[in-house]
């Protein structure tokens, strides 16, 4: 009898892990990676913003230039990281689209007002900032901030799921 108690306790102990290890794995592998690659789009969003700035502030050609390839490492990396969104978002893949689409729309605006910056024609770069690209930035924020809120959620759950997990293996 004590050797069939083993047994099945030893069995109830492996799966229990193996259950534990599978909603860990399934938290890193989507919730974390999408919250992650969300705050850094948001800090990319940011550095791209600032890269403007300086951009208009710069009083070379060189300095504009090199603040204009700092702006594409921005855009490159937040491509990089919608990749990630693409790949491993739990809810509305439309909204994900709908985010990269409005990057995109964010991405040609800032090399436009970039190319403008370069050429020295601030009064035309100002005007894009004002008008179009403030609405952008706010748009594509407040989806970002929804995609990452979503996972946020999908985290919580997933610890949930993993205390109740331990719960039922571990009972005190």
């Amino acid at each position: 009898m004590g050797v069939l108690a083993f047994g099945w306790l030893s069995f109830a102990t492996y799966y229990g892990i193996q259950a534990l290890s599978k909603i860990t794995d399934q938290a890193y592998q989507h919730p974390f990676l999408v919250s992650n690659a969300t705050m850094a789009i948001r800090a990319d969003i940011t550095e791209a913003q600032l890269n403007l700035s300086a951009m208009a502030s710069a009083t070379s050609t060189n300095e504009r230039l090199m603040k204009y390839e700092a702006l594409e490492n921005a855009h490159k990396r937040t491509r990089q990281n919608f990749t990630i969104i693409r790949e491993r978002f739990l809810g509305n893949q439309e909204d994900a689209q709908d985010a990269f689409t409005l990057f995109k729309q964010f991405s040609e605006l800032n090399l436009t007002i970039a190319g403008h910056l370069i050429e020295g024609d601030q009064a035309q770069a100002k005007q894009l900032t004002t008008t179009e690209n403030i609405k952008l930035v706010r748009d594509l924020t407040e989806k970002i901030n929804a995609i990452h809120e979503f996972a946020r959620a999908r985290s919580i759950a997933f610890r949930m799921k993993r205390k109740t997990c331990e719960k039922t293996s571990n009972p005190s």
